[in-house]
């Protein structure tokens, strides 16, 4: 059987942290990995109140209350909607436990090629671009 306690234990190791973005010159970072329970409170907040809410929620657990209001709190010029979605993608990402690399100004740490979430159409890409090796939906005649 496992035992748990609900008390906090300050001395916890803390998981190793990296920079997400600045906002005139102050940076705020992101955990590397996530804890598992974290992980399970997003996937509940996803099944109970959507992505959307879900998805702040993690931006603010990833990055502290600071962070979070000093992003949102941006002038709306400043966070292109690319800026915007590759911040959600890498917050989101590692709450489901994806590598989500942070992209930085050195291209080569940037992740290779396209995603297909930025496709300029807004588009989802086919199946059969994701998964080239999966066989085509059968329809019922």
């Amino acid at each position: 059987m496992l035992e748990f306690t609900a008390k906090s234990d300050p001395t916890a190791k803390q998981p190793e942290r990296e920079e997400l973005f600045s906002i005139d010159g102050t940076a705020y970072t992101i955990p590397k990995t996530i804890r598992p329970l974290l992980m399970a409170r997003y996937a509940h907040l996803v099944d109970t109140m959507g992505s959307d809410s879900a998805g702040l929620w993690a931006l603010r657990e990833a990055v502290g209350d600071e962070g979070y209001f000093a992003f949102i709190n941006l002038p709306p010029e400043r966070v292109s909607k690319d800026d915007f979605a590759t911040v959600m993608a890498v917050v989101t990402g590692r709450f489901i436990g994806l590598a989500t690399e942070v992209p930085g100004a050195d291209p080569k740490s940037a992740p290779a090629g396209e995603t297909a979430s930025s496709d300029e159409s807004g588009s989802e890409p086919l199946d059969e671009e994701v998964w080239p090796d999966a066989a085509p939906a059968q329809t019922g005649s």
